[in-house]
């Protein structure tokens, strides 16, 4: 435990269901410097989920990676945030192979933003502004912007690859989980991953 909250600071990756065990929830892999400053190493653990949240969420780890972490673990980190007292949650979520007529949809796009804020509970400031744009044809798609009292949710859509990036931050504390759970549906991708950083 104390090898995991020493080197987990940047990725955790969760093995698909249909490979791991039922003791086996998380791979963890993350570098460590050595004392000349210009060598790295790495090292790889494999971490019970019972261990999880507590590595996860342990004051030395700055962010996490993780895909389709469980509920239990969402909500710890909502916890965690209002225990800390941290300044704001910042959540990257992107999402594979979406409905393509879904990141097409402008008003879709609107929509979601306003179930998603009803979700959980940020109070929208100002109207949603979603706008297509992008000359090069590998970005090129629709990009949100929707202010919230407690800071900002945007995302950008892109046609070539129907990937969803979408990204929200706010000093209210929210579970991270629900937000990736409700947008990898929304949108009907087939898998998503969750970048999770508690900004102090």
């Amino acid at each position: 435990m104390l090898l995991a909250r020493h080197l987990l600071r940047s990725v955790i990756s969760v093995l698909d269901d249909t490979k791991r065990s039922e003791n086996i929830a998380f791979i963890a892999v993350a570098g460590q410097t050595t004392e000349g400053g210009n060598n790295t190493r790495s090292a790889k653990m494999v971490i019970s989920r019972e261990q999880v949240s507590a590595a996860v969420l342990d004051s030395a780890i700055s962010s996490t990676c993780v895909t389709g972490i469980d509920e239990d673990c969402g909500q710890a980190i909502q916890r965690q945030a209002a225990e800390d007292n941290v300044w704001g949650i910042a959540s990257a979520i992107d999402i594979y192979n979406c409905d393509p007529a879904s990141i097409r949809d402008a008003e879709g796009i609107r929509r979601f933003v306003r179930e998603l804020c009803d979700l959980i509970e940020m109070k929208r400031f100002g109207e949603t502004q979603v706008v297509h744009f992008g000359e090069d044809e590998r970005v090129a798609g629709y990009s949100m912007v929707q202010l919230i009292e407690t800071s900002l949710i945007s995302a950008h859509f892109a046609n070539q690859s129907n990937a969803t990036y979408l990204d929200v931050f706010s000093c209210k504390p929210y579970d991270p989980e629900v937000v990736r759970r409700f947008a990898q549906d929304y949108f009907g991708g087939s898998h998503s991953s969750l970048n999770v950083s508690m900004r102090r």
